[in-house]
């Protein structure tokens, strides 16, 4: 399969995207090649190419919701003001390829609406693809590696002698004696004002959905695992600012809207 004209997949195996006759150069670890020979631009990359090019993509909208795995998000891209391009992101239990889709599906939604909407106004979907839109064994229907549907992990800042995610989810809570969280009450008052802790407000920076453009609302409702994580930090004398930021705003979002 020849490469399109605009994408050259260079002897170094770099890959050399064309926009506007302007080159942006990315290494083998940033993209890959379905079975088909489609050239998948993995996440991070992708968000990459659009601050390289001046694409600004709108916070996410979620469209449609009703179970677990199902989700659709709309994503708005504009460039130099006088281009928009709206693209739609979806996720469901036919689409979700590997153990890692099926673990954050809303996030895995976000990322195609995303992808398409950051290569459609530069036209460059369907000569690319982003990773999380194809299936990286598109001949035999077999699962991608890891990396083939999720961006680069980030590393997340916290104090240290704490749990990792993983461990912290199957770990049962602790309680106070009125049968609620030991950390229901710190909410940083008196540390933070309040409208800088507002679920609804306050970015996400820390974690792997940081970057993405959600504030802290949007993760309670869409990865709800990871805010009660944030929530349950305990020792933050060490934390940065924006980690004891989101410590305090997650706490407020479960309060607020409930435990799940």
């Amino acid at each position: 399969m020849d490469n399109p004209e605009r994408v050259k997949i260079n002897e170094d195996k770099s890959l050399t995207v064309l926009v506007d006759e302007n080159a942006y150069s990315f290494t083998e670890k940033q993209y890959l090649k379905s079975d088909k020979g489609k050239i998948l631009l993995k996440h991070a990359a992708v968000m990459q190419l659009a601050k390289l090019t001046g694409v600004i993509v709108d916070e996410p909208q979620l469209l449609h919701t009703h179970n677990p795995s199902i989700y659709v998000f709309l994503r708005k891209a504009t460039r130099n003001a006088l281009q928009s391009f709206a693209a739609i992101g979806e996720s469901n239990a036919k689409n979700l390829y590997d153990d890692l889709m099926k673990t954050f599906p809303a996030e895995t939604a976000d990322n195609r609406a995303y992808e398409r909407a950051v290569l459609g106004i530069l036209g460059l979907h369907g000569e690319i693809y982003g990773a999380s839109e194809v299936n990286y064994k598109d001949n035999s229907g077999g699962s991608p590696p890891p990396s083939a549907s999720k961006k680069e992990p980030k590393k997340i800042e916290k104090p240290e002698n704490t749990e990792t995610i993983e461990e912290t989810q199957d770990t049962e809570i602790e309680k106070d004696s009125d049968g609620n969280p030991v950390w229901w009450d710190d909410l940083g008052i008196g540390v933070y004002t309040d409208k800088q802790l507002d679920p609804e407000i306050l970015m996400v920076t820390e974690g792997p959905c940081k970057g993405k453009g959600w504030n802290i609302k949007q993760l309670y409702d869409y990865m709800y695992k990871s805010c009660l994580y944030f929530a349950e930090r305990i020792a933050l004398d060490s934390a940065s600012e924006d980690f004891q930021k989101q410590v305090y705003s997650c706490r407020r979002a479960i309060r607020k809207y409930g435990m799940k």
